[in-house]
């Protein structure tokens, strides 16, 4: 099995998970990240002009993830640019986010009407700490993680 094939089976397992744990007014997408730059707006590959290409492939594959869920949550494909702090602007009524992480790019969206806030990230096993989890984690995601923690670290 290739490496694109292990990142595309994980893409599909961190989907389900993430479509467990959302409400179901919250479209999420992830897939392995690469071979979108193509697919970017003018203007978005404008922003990125100048990036490396590690994080032109980042968010290239960010955009086009993001336009298929607002496309699922009945709302247009549109140009996302970029804010000062190099984040999304997402269109008038939408909330979103988008992360990358160890060649994996999830993206979620709802409307705004549907949620006050939406947020994410995606990191590697291990990576975040069982404190830092416990303070940024819904109970539902601890619960689904809870083999990833002996119990005394989430409860420190």
């Amino acid at each position: 099995m290739t490496r694109q094939d292990d990142l595309g089976k994980a893409a599909d397992e961190v989907e389900r998970a993430l479509s467990y744990l959302v409400p179901e007014q919250v479209e999420v997408r992830c897939q392995p990240i690469g071979g979108a730059v193509e697919m970017l707006y003018p203007s978005e590959r404008a922003a990125i002009a100048n990036a490396i290409d590690t994080r032109q492939q980042e968010f290239a594959t960010g955009r086009v993830l993001a336009r298929s869920a607002l496309q699922q949550i009945g709302e247009e494909a549109v140009e996302i640019p970029m804010d000062v702090r190099r984040g999304p602007v997402w269109p008038l009524g939408v909330r979103g986010s988008i992360s990358h992480s160890s060649g994996l790019c999830v993206v979620a969206v709802a409307q705004a009407r549907n949620v006050q806030a939406l947020g994410l990230d995606i990191e590697r096993v291990g990576a975040v700490k069982a404190d830092i989890m416990a303070s940024v984690c819904h109970e539902r995601e601890l619960r689904a993680n809870a083999d990833l923690f002996p119990e005394d670290e989430l409860n420190a």
